[in-house]
């Protein structure tokens, strides 16, 4: 591919060599059955420091039949959530740039919604994704993060760590200072407010993992102590987000 693309979605992969296949089959079609073609819409997967197959994976697809629609960027060590996405982002040139987990507890298609409600709304907008049908206490969660985003950053939005995401290209110069955790989300929509991007939201269903667990929903022990770790996390980064 020789044309910079509309749209770009970015994907950190961490030890998802199990989702990868289904995850850029399903990608990929989505974007066809919106009439996308390859010079239009890139999939870009950020082998993010995975000690499985992941990286196996992705080179043995980068030479099959989908490789015209895939970017595969590489980082030897792990850069944490933010730090993937940011790696990803950077080395986007799209005009449009989305992205979103490599899990499928997603649909992909919902990332084309989104990338249809952006272009219909134009300029400098930014669609993110409401999770609908979630279980109480991961709602609780949620919203206890947000709480700890709006006292500690003065910044207030339900549903910060709902996917997909997906902004006009125009964005990327203010996140050249992203945390590299979990506050990623929030820093996005920060920077997004702050320079008076629209907003625009879709409502997305979250599935069960296929492979795997999350680290986060390990029970209630590890999600207060990752919890507390996302507290210091947004304590420190609160300078640099404004």
């Amino acid at each position: 591919m020789t044309k910079t693309p509309l749209f770009e979605l970015i994907i950190p992969c961490f030890n998802e060599a199990a989702s990868l296949s289904l995850l850029i089959e399903k990608t990929i079609r989505a974007a066809q059955s919106v009439e996308l073609t390859p010079d239009e819409f890139q999939l870009v997967l950020v082998n993010n420091g995975s000690s499985d197959a992941s990286l196996e994976v992705l080179s043995g697809f980068q030479s099959g039949s989908f490789r015209h629609w895939l970017r595969v960027l590489n980082l030897e060590e792990n850069q944490g959530y933010g730090g993937g996405l940011s790696a990803g982002i950077t080395s986007s040139t799209a005009a449009w740039i989305g992205y979103s987990h490599a899990d499928l507890q997603y649909d992909p298609r919902d990332v084309f919604r989104a990338f249809r409600e952006g272009q219909t709304v134009g300029g400098a907008v930014l669609v993110r994704g409401i999770r609908s049908q979630r279980n109480r206490k991961d709602w609780i969660v949620s919203r206890l993060y947000e709480l700890a985003v709006g006292v500690l950053w003065g910044f207030w939005c339900f549903d910060i760590n709902g996917q997909p995401k997906l902004f006009s290209g125009e964005l990327k110069k203010y996140l050249q200072r992203s945390p590299r955790g979990i506050s990623f989300d929030a820093y996005v929509l920060l920077q997004a407010k702050k320079h008076q991007f629209v907003f625009r939201s879709i409502l997305v269903n979250l599935n069960a993992r296929l492979h795997g667990q999350s680290h986060w929903s390990r029970g209630w022990k590890k999600k207060w102590t990752t919890y507390w770790l996302v507290l210091k996390e947004l304590r420190k980064t609160a300078i640099r987000a404004h």
